[in-house]
């Protein structure tokens, strides 16, 4: 039997993140915070905009930027119009990626390089680190109807956000190049940095454009 489930009796101490701007203080500027898109990049940023702290390790930075509305750095998306009548219009930019090359990047970061992550644990992605595994992982998270009950890594750029939601949609080669450009500095990157060397089976080439051929119809103006 092929399908994964989460195991019997078994409590996820987990919850998947919903969709956020986060905040640029001082900048007038906001993202949403897609997993696997610079997000760590992005929100190191923020934090450093707040505080003048640059922090390294991936897990202080999401923790420090939190995962819902009571964090002073996230506005939900669906709420950022009442944030900006209340408070000055912001640039707002989300950052988009090919899907192949995000899943290539989730599959290296969590199951080769082995970043512990307590959901896909109890799915033995670290138990078997098959490519083949880990799409049939992404295919159980896409099938989960609402998606912000995906795991937020393989949930679609396009249920994120909405195109009216932001004012650019940034391709991720150029995003040092879209903040320089808008003057928000920038800070020396060293996190998420993938070493392992792995190249996506051609098999999966077909299948990935299916999955997220929605993703792949967005349209990037930056």
């Amino acid at each position: 039997n092929n399908t994964m489930r989460i195991p019997k009796n078994q409590t996820i101490p987990i919850f998947f993140m919903g969709n956020y701007f986060c905040l640029l203080p001082s900048h007038e500027a906001a993202f949403v915070g897609i997993a696997q898109n610079g997000v760590t990049f992005l929100k190191k940023l923020a934090i450093y905009f707040r505080t003048g702290q640059i922090i390294e390790n991936d897990y202080y930075i999401h923790n420090i930027v939190g995962y819902h509305e009571q964090s002073e750095y996230l506005v939900p998306v669906s709420q950022m119009s009442e944030y900006e009548k209340e408070h000055n219009r912001l640039l707002k930019f989300a950052v988009w990626r090919d899907p192949a090359e995000r899943l290539v990047s989730i599959y290296k970061y969590f199951c080769l390089e082995r970043t512990f992550r307590h959901y896909y644990n109890y799915l033995a992605l670290y138990h078997n680190p098959s490519f083949d595994y880990f799409m049939k992982f992404v295919e159980f998270e896409l099938e989960k109807k609402t998606p912000e009950l995906q795991d937020e890594h393989i949930r679609k750029q396009v249920d994120y956000y909405k195109e009216s939601d932001v004012d650019y949609i940034v391709h991720i080669n150029k995003l040092n190049r879209f903040l320089e450009k808008n003057g928000i500095s920038l800070i020396e990157e060293k996190t998420n940095y993938t070493s392992v060397k792995f190249e996506l089976p051609s098999k999966w080439e077909h299948k990935i454009k299916e999955l997220y051929k929605e993703d792949y119809a967005i349209k990037t103006n930056f």
